[in-house]
């Protein structure tokens, strides 16, 4: 057995050593098994692994003899700068990719894994947001739309709502965002309705949607010239289409209170 023994550790020669001193190095975990040992004898460098030093402690080897002299050739000038860059290559990529992974606990650079592009992320998150606003919207139009019942029109009468309420808490009118009060009514192509919207409590308004919620009439003092109060509200409408119209009876100046709303049919 050599009793002397040569290393690598970081592409640097070291040594020369003994067996047991080697040996210790392996333990500590300073000699790694990919490291290369080379001892009298032996006619080229060897992994430390294979030399017995981490799996077989027991078992020493036995260098080959050869003819060489008792220490490893050393480089010459031109090769001196080469051999730590040819020894890492060695030990750190061509013995590993021929005898695998042989408990090197070396950080390994990992192989970058391809995300999603920034592009398509913002795409999403754009297109993400338009939906949600899509949403809402189509919510909130149902919602200011209002619900209940359809009223028709008498043809020789009057639809009236009389000592109704307007309170502070009711829906808010999509124009003026004050309290309103919405009836759905009944209103038949080619007919002329007349609303009325009177209140001695706050300033009345009138507002008048058509089946696709448009705004196709609103008033608010136009009462006064047909002997109504002077802060009364008047619609005299021609509808083109049959459907169901939406007439909303709120409030100019924010007060509330009582109100009556009359619609008939001329």
């Amino acid at each position: 057995m050599a009793a002397q023994w040569y290393y690598t550790s970081s592409r640097q020669q070291m040594g020369p050593v003994t067996w047991a001193e080697l040996s210790h190095l392996a333990d500590s975990g300073f000699l790694r098994p990919t490291d290369l040992v080379w001892g009298e004898g032996m006619s080229d460098w060897s992994r430390a692994d294979l030399q017995g030093l981490f799996h077989e402690k027991s078992a020493k080897p036995t260098p080959v003899p050869t003819a060489k002299s008792a220490e490893p050739r050393r480089a010459t000038a031109g090769e001196d700068e080469e051999r730590p860059e040819r020894l890492g290559r060695r030990t750190a990529r061509s013995l590993e990719d021929e005898e695998g992974d042989f408990g090197d606990d070396r950080p390994r650079r990992r192989r970058r894994t391809e995300g999603m592009p920034t592009g398509l992320k913002v795409g999403l998150i754009v297109g993400g947001v338009v939906m949600l606003l899509l949403v809402v919207g189509i919510v909130l139009f149902y919602v200011l739309r209002g619900s209940g019942p359809v009223y028709d029109v008498p043809n020789q009468g009057t639809l009236s709502f009389n000592n109704e309420t307007l309170r502070s808490t009711d829906q808010r009118d999509r124009k003026f965002r004050k309290p309103c009060k919405i009836y759905n009514v009944r209103f038949e192509a080619n007919s002329t309705y007349v609303i009325e919207h009177r209140s001695a409590a706050f300033d009345a308004f009138l507002r008048l949607e058509d089946p696709n919620g448009f705004l196709v009439a609103e008033d608010d003092d136009g009462g006064q010239n047909f002997g109504l109060g002077r802060f009364d509200a008047r619609i005299a409408f021609r509808a083109n289409v049959t459907g169901t119209y939406r007439v909303i009876a709120t409030t100019f100046d924010g007060r509330t209170g009582r109100y009556s709303l009359n619609i008939r049919k001329q």
